[in-house]
């Protein structure tokens, strides 16, 4: 157990580890202001880091219509009432204008208020069947 802690501790392993995940990261403020990203959230979104660290919001870059759904799933995550295993599907504009489809989950970084996202880009899976209307898709869920 000791072993595990020092390794958590370790700024090299948690470095590697945030940078060598097959899924995107963003560590993202109040604001979701982009502090940091890494390759893969580079490769998904198709924005170099130097254009998203410090420079963009997360929240700019959605679709208008899946916004105000994601500033909820914050709140709820920032308020201990989103499950960490909760995730939202929402549209995101990548850098080419096209739109994609991120799968999302969260935590909050402890203390500092920020907070972690992970996002999978899940638009190839979504139109797999002979014909996108053939699918139904879930939208992130609304506050009713």
């Amino acid at each position: 157990m000791e072993t595990r802690k020092k390794l958590f501790e370790d700024p090299v392993i948690l470095q590697a580890l945030f940078e060598h995940s097959s899924a995107g990261h963003l560590v993202i403020d109040d604001g979701t202001l982009i502090l940091l990203a890494n390759g893969e959230a580079e490769r998904i979104t198709g924005y170099g880091k130097e254009e998203l660290e410090g420079q963009c919001r997360w929240r700019d870059l959605l679709d208008p219509g899946d916004r105000e759904s994601f500033m909820e799933f914050l709140v709820r995550l920032r308020n201990g009432e989103a499950a960490t295993s909760e995730k939202v599907e929402c549209v995101f504009i990548h850098r080419d204008g096209g739109p994609r489809t991120a799968l999302l989950s969260g935590c909050t970084a402890g203390e500092t208020g920020h907070m972690i996202l992970s996002l999978l880009d899940i638009t190839c899976l979504l139109y797999t069947s002979p014909s996108p209307r053939d699918r139904t898709r879930s939208r992130m869920p609304s506050s009713a």
